[in-house]
């Protein structure tokens, strides 16, 4: 199953999405399939959709990047700009 807390948090996720932790204000919002994802603060994750294995911690860590797999982004935009498209997946990053 999937934990939800906060206004938008998860409001995508379909019948795919499985074992995601997602809270605060539109954290992990448009996770549609993804699977076992913890995004936490506002717009942490915000546009993860198919996306598995990451972790996101502060407001908007990793908020842009919508496919990437098993990245860990800790602090305040940490990996904001990070996108699949640009084939980069699977890092860790701590602080703004």
């Amino acid at each position: 199953g999937n934990t939800l807390f906060g206004y938008l948090a998860g409001e995508d996720i379909a019948d795919g999405g499985r074992d995601n932790t997602l809270l605060g204000h539109g954290s992990g919002k448009n996770i549609t399939t993804g699977d076992e994802n913890v995004t936490i603060g506002s717009g942490a994750g915000g546009r993860l959709i198919a996306a598995i294995e990451n972790t996101a911690v502060g407001m908007k860590a990793l908020h842009t990047d919508d496919a990437g797999d098993g990245t860990t982004a800790i602090g305040h935009k940490a990996l904001y700009y990070q996108n699949v498209g640009d084939e980069i997946s699977a890092n860790t990053a701590v602080g703004r």
